[in-house]
């Protein structure tokens, strides 16, 4: 009977197992697969050496994958004694044939394989080559032995293992190169009888490759009204298991394809199997696209991230509508206001969908749309700004609007009508009274029926401007349909044109945000935020005294002149007066001063502090003598990491040239350009910066005129603009 087994088995016939006797064999000579995949990294310890060679990867290293190789017998003749033996053959050349046997009746010494040995009698002899090169001692080196583990009663299982000399009962899964490679088992029970089978496995890899795609950027279409981009052009890093690149490995042997989002599925292929490298956007491609960026192994893994690209076309290259640019002024003094934010909505062009964005102006009051956007032909711009109530209300308000009601003396425009119209009835009556006396007690926070601005098309004609309600509706939004216009900014109960317009023009104080925990002894830095020549400041921190306690001030920062008696500290409050003769030049990020605070309570930085508004005004005076008010602005942890910050140029609006602040983690090559209004290029430069804060010049000589100027700069793939006006 154990012939006819074993002939049968040696002409390859399948089956769940074969019995001879009373020895039974689990299905499948103790896998449940022809496949043992590895999700592994390739070890660089393992199977190096110039003498092995991966004809795939063209590697002298062999990539390897934890194969579990283990048979379980069950014998239930009475005074049986299992014994099991297996045969390791592998094929570590991947030329087909199985070159090298690794026999558990006799082992290879430590750390090597007999290479060549398998076609030898007795699997004897051949040659001694390594797979583990870690840097141990000899009889820590891992060697192949047999763990025999009896399962009680008539059952044994042996597994193929790793251990060492050291530590001769710990076992370990051993790692077999990729390829196609045997198992054979012998099982006998003492009593004359044995079983035999076999099975062919292979150790391949089944892990996708990792791929990163770079943030969001934007490309310009080219002269010839299209632009070809790379797959490569969208890849910020690509890392394989096995094909190279990988942690240990170095070269460029992934494959990397590109496709737009929705046309087609798995890895982009042309027509003749070939990837697909490149993506054309035209004319009519402008506008916002999602991609796929694929990577490829050599094993045939593949897997995708999803990127971005704005296809724009500022230099009119297609006959688009170049670029336009919105603001919205106070009527008073014509001065820029801080914070509106700009809805954009309108019908994208067929097939894609009404979309409706939120623009945040520039420091000047602007935004300027660009023919990056969906063309449409009817957009809608609304302008909207909520906040601040307070900001130029006053009980001298309520005195003109009496006057005005009673018609001693009447607003003298039809904007300050409108500013006295406070519960936005179009009238003014004494119930407008009534509501912004609430809004000065703090009875009121907001105008429960009035937003704290409103904006009316500087266009727009009032038919009778001592009534301007006569002419109602205003024409608060507009289309770009119409010649482009600006906006009127309104600000609602400040008849006397006292509020602040704009607080971005001067410079900020700028601190880094963060989460502070009880016991901290910290050091807050207090920088400017741009740019600026100061004559002095002024200013007074408020916060609980419950929460924190000052240390000391530590006064050594950018300002020469500065010592402790410039800074009065209290509790709950830390007073700062500075001056000097000469204007002292400062730069973006210059330290004025650290705080040392202890900390009390739990609490982030930007909940602790705040500028005291009713006592010291929160002030600096500019080389022009001109006085500007002064703000906190907290930067969150993420904006201090970021690898590239590109902040407004500055100074803005300028009478000669301007500086462009950024700020790099790692190094970069700079390209910028400037145009002018008509998208004529008027200056381009091009650098390698290093790592560290950078003030990029544009020459007065490059805006040789007055009128408004925009700037397009890229860093590493990233690109960055915006505007700066010539007076």
């Amino acid at each position: 009977m154990n012939r006819i087994f074993t002939f049968l088995l040696l002409l390859g016939l399948p089956g769940p197992f074969i019995r001879a006797q009373c020895i039974q064999l689990l299905p499948g000579c103790g896998l449940t697969s022809d496949t043992v995949c590895d999700l592994s990294l390739n070890a660089p310890l393992l199977w190096n050496e110039t003498y092995w060679l991966d004809p795939i990867h063209d590697l002298h290293d062999l990539a390897e994958g934890p194969t579990d190789l283990q048979l379980t017998a069950v014998d239930t003749c009475p005074g049986a004694v299992l014994h099991i033996r297996c045969v390791l053959l592998l094929d570590l050349d991947m030329d087909g044939v199985k070159e090298t046997a690794i026999d558990s009746d006799n082992l290879p010494p430590a750390g090597v394989v007999m290479f060549g040995n398998a076609q030898n009698p007795g699997y004897t002899g051949g040659t001694a080559r390594n797979y583990d090169e870690r840097p141990v001692n000899t009889d820590l080196k891992y060697r192949f032995a047999l763990d025999t583990m009896p399962g009680g009663g008539d059952t044994l299982t042996a597994a193929l293992r790793w251990n060492n000399e050291q530590s001769p009962n710990t076992f370990v899964v051993p790692q077999l190169p990729i390829g196609t490679h045997q198992i054979r088992w012998f099982v006998t029970n003492g009593l004359g009888d044995t079983l035999t089978c076999e099975r062919a496995f292979q150790v391949m890899d089944c892990k996708a490759p990792v791929v990163f795609c770079l943030p969001s950027f934007s490309v310009n279409i080219q002269q010839t009204g299209s632009i070809s981009l790379w797959a490569t052009d969208f890849l910020q890093y690509g890392e394989d298991n096995i094909t190279p690149p990988t942690p240990y490995t170095p070269g460029l042997q992934l494959v990397y394809a590109i496709r737009k989002t929705g046309q087609g599925t798995g890895f982009p292929l042309d027509g003749f199997g070939q990837p697909v490298t490149q993506v054309t956007f035209d004319c009519d491609s402008l506008g916002v696209h999602s991609l796929e960026l694929w990577a490829r192994d050599a094993a045939g893994n593949a897997a995708f991230c999803n990127a971005a690209v704005t296809v724009q076309d500022p230099f009119n290259n297609c006959g688009t509508t170049l670029m336009t640019t919105i603001c919205a002024k106070e009527y008073c003094f014509n001065e820029p206001v801080e914070g509106v934010t700009f809805t954009l909505s309108g019908n994208a062009p067929p097939g894609l969908p009404p979309f409706n964005t939120l623009i945040i102006q520039d420091s000047m009051g602007c935004f300027t749309l660009l023919p990056s956007w969906p063309l449409s032909v009817d957009y809608t711009i609304t302008p909207l700004k909520d906040d601040d109530y307070n900001n130029g209300v006053s009980t001298f308000d309520l005195v003109l609007m009496s006057k005005h009601i009673l018609g001693i003396e009447l607003l003298d425009s039809p904007y300050k009508i409108i500013a006295a119209d406070v519960n936005k009835s179009n009238s003014v009556t004494t119930f407008d009274i009534v509501e912004l006396r609430k809004l000065v007690l703090g009875i009121y926070n907001d105008l429960p029926n009035n937003t704290s601005w409103r904006f009316i098309s500087k266009d727009f004609v009032f038919s009778n401007p001592s009534n301007p309600f006569a002419s109602v509706p205003f024409k608060e939004v507009f289309s770009l349909a119409d010649d482009p216009v600006d906006f009127v900014a309104i600000k609602i109960g400040d008849l006397n044109c006292s509020a602040i317009a704009n607080t971005l023009r001067p410079n900020g104080i700028l601190l880094t945000d963060r989460q502070l925990e009880p016991g901290e002894l910290v050091d807050i830095p207090f920088a400017v935020a741009e740019s600026a020549d100061w004559l002095g400041m002024q200013f007074a921190l408020e916060y609980d005294p419950a929460t924190m306690e000052v240390e000391h001030v530590k006064t050594k920062g950018t300002l020469p002149s500065q010592s402790s008696d410039n800074f009065g500290v209290f509790p709950g409050r830390v007073a700062v007066s500075w001056s000097d003769a000469s204007a002292e030049k400062l730069q973006a990020g210059d330290t004025l001063f650290t705080l040392s605070i202890r900390i009390l309570k739990p609490v982030r930085l930007s909940d602790l502090l705040r500028l005291e508004q009713d006592g010291l005004i929160p002030e600096a005076y500019t080389e022009d003598m001109e006085r500007q008010p002064l703000r906190l602005i907290f930067r969150t942890d993420e904006a201090q990491t970021e690898a590239i910050q590109v902040f407004s140029a500055q100074p803005n609006p300028t009478r000669a040239g301007a500086s462009i602040p950024l700020s790099l983690h790692t190094p970069a090559g700079l390209s910028m350009q400037v145009f002018d209004a008509d998208g004529k290029k008027v200056y381009e430069t091009e650098n390698q910066l290093d790592a560290g804060f950078w003030m990029l010049d544009i020459p007065e000589n490059a805006m040789s005129g007055c009128g408004v100027y925009y700037w397009l700069i890229s860093l590493n793939s990233q690109s960055f603009s915006g505007r700066v006006i010539r007076l």
